[in-house]
């Protein structure tokens, strides 16, 4: 798992649920080269989406830029795409933003 890719996931914005779910998905399988390589019948089965579904959604992705197949296949029939999470480390900020908030008068009612 690779927090980057599930910070960049989360902030990403991909214009639709499903899309998001899928990319959150492959974040979360995503190691430290930010690549992954769950299968459709995983994430299908991890974010509740129908197979179609999550390949139409992948290949959304990859049409916007998101993701990209690394050309590498994985698993016992070699069928399962690498996919590469275009993490853009620029996009990240380095910290949370810091909130300045006033402090509130809790009454208690006695």
């Amino acid at each position: 798992m690779s927090i980057t890719a599930l910070n960049w996931a989360g902030r990403t914005v991909t214009g639709s649920a499903s899309r998001k779910a899928v990319l959150l998905c492959l974040a979360n399988y995503a190691n430290e080269q930010n690549e992954a390589y769950p299968s459709v019948e995983t994430i299908s089965r991890m974010t509740e989406l129908n197979a179609k579904t999550v390949r139409l959604a992948l290949n959304e992705m990859e049409s916007n830029g998101l993701i990209s197949d690394t050309g590498r296949r994985r698993g016992q029939t070699q069928n399962i795409r690498v996919w590469g999470l275009n993490v853009d480390a620029e996009t990240l900020p380095k910290t949370e933003p810091y909130q300045n908030r006033k402090p509130t008068n809790i009454v208690t009612g006695k």
